[in-house]
């Protein structure tokens, strides 16, 4: 039995566990397993139930867009799962262990910016997912209107107002080649400080407003024209009056420093009539037997005590009733100048037609302000409904440009600005409601400047 034996070494110890182990001594077997040196075997770790984001879709949306549905992708989600935007629980539809869905309002998604999306579960034990990044892509900008679009050199620091689409807080103004940031109105206006350095000599400006990443852009730019030192009467001539009859119509003048001031020298104008301070004749014209002129003088200040000296002008007041001046032609149109005309479009299917002289190649501008006319004083309400048409004519009456809105949804009038005329000699403006509707109350202002 050396097997029993004193105590020895054996020279290859793994034959000796070999042949314990050998199923003719099986009862054995297992009290000399334990001796050859085996031991107990290590516990499993426990399953990773964390969650974990794989993709999402949509990975972005435009700023300003409707709410929407995310889609959340990736592993280990369960009924307690919750997405989080930005570290903020949203309404969470669970779907499959891979796959959420969560509902997005539109406040999230009112501002361009990045935010972070990740899951969040409650259960079996709490644990947030790895953060996956969501951009709310800003839109390219539309600058439509710049306000004042000209200014004299050296006049000194001024706000320019912009008009258009998509604009965010911090949309910035390229002025030439400097970049300006100025106070956010809203996503269709805002206002920048132009300093005087930048106003400094004469010569044309380029404004674009622009957006920034991600998503953003750049405008299509409208030039700003700087004019030269000097103040300058613009109208030539005033359209006539009519017996009994209300008249409004602005003189129009361009450089030196706002605000003006007009005054007559010399003259007088027509019973019922006056000139304010700030250039408008208005009232109601006198009655007379035959068609009668009134001459008078205009002088002009600007608050920077510049005068333009003395100007010539002559009303002509109009024994007739003014009919109907919805055609083509001298005897119809009613002939205008560089000014701002108030009159209505009335009655029902009413079309205004307007006349002037025009050079080739010189820059018209034709504005309708209806809409915008604040005639109760009160700036929250609508005033008037006319939703203005605005056309320019050539001396055939052949329409050569129009316009409905000046901004589509924000602002129902309509503008044509800097159209280059063709050639020199007649022009028509005709003005109408989009619909064919007309009424006393659909008062309008019709601003004209660029011509003879």
């Amino acid at each position: 039995m050396a097997l029993f034996g004193s105590p020895q070494k054996h020279p290859a110890a793994p034959y000796l566990c070999r042949l314990i182990l050998a199923p003719a001594v099986v009862a054995l077997s297992a009290f000399f397993l334990v001796g050859c040196g085996g031991g107990t075997t290590a516990p499993s770790p426990p399953p990773n139930t964390s969650p974990s984001i794989s993709s999402i879709s949509p990975t972005g949306v435009a700023a300003g867009s409707g709410g929407f549905t995310l889609e959340v992708n990736g592993s280990n989600f369960n009924s307690s799962s919750m997405v989080r935007w930005a570290g903020s629980n949203r309404a969470t539809d669970y779907v499959s262990s891979t796959r959420l869905e969560a509902a997005i309002p539109a406040s999230d998604i009112a501002a361009g910016g990045t935010r972070t999306i990740t899951v969040r579960n409650t259960s079996p034990s709490a644990a947030v997912s790895n953060g996956v990044t969501f951009n709310i892509n800003n839109l390219v900008p539309a600058l439509n209107i710049i306000s004042p679009k000209s200014i004299p050199a050296e006049s000194g620091s001024f706000t320019l107002m912009i008009f258009g689409e998509n604009f965010v807080e911090n949309s910035s103004l390229q002025w030439g080649s400097n970049t300006l940031y100025g106070n956010y109105v809203d996503a269709t206006q805002m206002a920048f400080t132009i300093s005087a350095a930048y106003i400094s000599g004469e010569g044309n400006v380029s404004v674009s407003v622009s957006n920034p990443p991600p998503g953003g852009g750049s405008s299509a730019a409208l030039p700003f024209t700087v004019r030269a030192p000097g103040l300058a009467v613009l109208t030539r001539s005033l359209p006539d009056a009519h017996n009994s009859k209300s008249y409004a119509y602005t003189l129009r003048a361009e450089g030196g420093v706002m605000p003006y001031s007009w005054s007559i020298a010399a003259g007088s104008l027509p019973a019922g009539l006056n000139l304010s301070q700030g250039g408008e004749i208005s009232g109601t014209a006198p009655m007379v037997a035959s068609d009668t002129s009134y001459p008078f003088t205009v002088s002009l200040d600007d608050s920077a005590g510049s005068n333009t000296g003395l100007h010539d002008f002559s009303l002509l007041v109009r024994s007739v009733s003014p009919g109907r001046n919805d055609t083509c032609g001298a005897a119809a149109a009613t002939p205008i100048s560089n000014g701002v005309l108030r009159a209505s479009i009335s009655p029902y299917g009413d079309v205004d037609v307007y006349t002037f002289r025009g050079t080739q190649g010189s820059p018209v501008t034709a504005e309708i302000f209806a809409q915008r006319l604040d005639t109760d004083e009160d700036p929250a309400g609508r005033d008037i409904y006319l939703d203005s048409y605005l056309e320019i004519l050539d001396s055939a009456c052949a329409v050569r440009i129009a316009n409905d809105d000046m901004i589509l949804g924000v602002v129902y009038d309509s503008l044509i600005e800097n159209y280059l005329l063709p050639y020199t000699g007649t022009y028509y403006i005709r003005v109408s409601d989009l619909r064919g509707d007309g009424r006393p109350d659909f008062l309008y202002d019709l601003s004209l400047s660029g011509a003879d």
